[in-house]
């Protein structure tokens, strides 16, 4: 199958609650932002479908930019500032070798940058072209699960994702990203309703930064948001 798609969406605008200082002119409000999703796709399956593609080629313009600033009394402020562009490929590639084993994975490449200038002013400009904050290049998945051939057909999986570096914020290198997770799942169909799953996330219990900030008070502190440390559990999941 080839397609396309053509897709738009919004995000509502707001009021920024914070209050007036003469020195500096805040926003009382902030309007909408929209983004524009062009896409190309293909699924060719081989095989008796027992090994699929799944690509596609996405543009995405977005614009009104909702971006979250700071007034020179460190207050927050939100205002709508300049368009930005993201392009990339997504792709995912899955093998059923037979009826035990399952194979899938998953690549992605990302270019997410602003498409003009933006001044914001105390000398600071963001310049055309300048790569977005939490844009990874690479973002990787591979799963692989394995089906037993017995009664209550007990399952096991393993997946491993990996997602790539990149900046938090445009005024100042902040690192995050970088980082590997890998999951187990297991468990079995008790009758025909129920399945029983355990699972353990996050097995090296890594700490991937998802987000950083320096604080604007003095002395300066690093705030990181970390991925969520491991987690094991007992599932039950049951159907009508």
């Amino acid at each position: 199958m080839v397609y396309a798609l053509v897709s738009k969406g919004f995000r509502i605008g707001g009021v920024n609650l914070v209050t007036p200082i003469p020195s500096f002119p805040t926003p009382a409000t902030y309007r909408s932002d929209s983004l524009i999703n062009y896409e190309i796709g293909i699924r060719p399956a081989w095989f008796e479908h027992t090994l699929t593609l799944d690509t596609a080629f996405f543009f995405i313009d977005w614009s009104d930019i909702q971006l979250r600033l700071s007034r020179p009394d460190a207050f927050d402020y939100v205002n709508n500032v300049g368009a930005a562009h993201n392009k990339g490929i997504e792709n995912t590639l899955a093998w059923r070798a037979n009826q035990n084993w399952t194979l899938q994975m998953s690549l992605t490449y990302l270019e997410a940058a602003l498409a003009q200038s933006i001044i914001l002013g105390g000398g600071t400009t963001l310049l055309n072209g300048a790569t977005l904050p939490g844009a990874s290049k690479w973002t990787t998945s591979e799963t692989a699960s394995y089906t037993w051939s017995t009664d209550l057909a007990p399952f096991l999986s393993a997946s491993h994702r990996f997602v790539s570096s990149a900046n938090s914020n445009f005024t100042a290198a902040l690192p995050i990203g970088n980082y590997n997770i890998f999951d187990i799942r297991g468990g079995a169909h008790l009758g025909h309703n129920v399945t029983a799953t355990f699972y353990v996330d996050n097995t090296a219990d890594k700490r991937g930064v998802t987000a950083s900030q320096t604080s604007t008070t003095s002395p300066t502190y690093l705030s990181e948001y970390y991925i969520r440390p491991r987690r094991f559990g007992l599932q039950f999941d049951w159907n009508l």
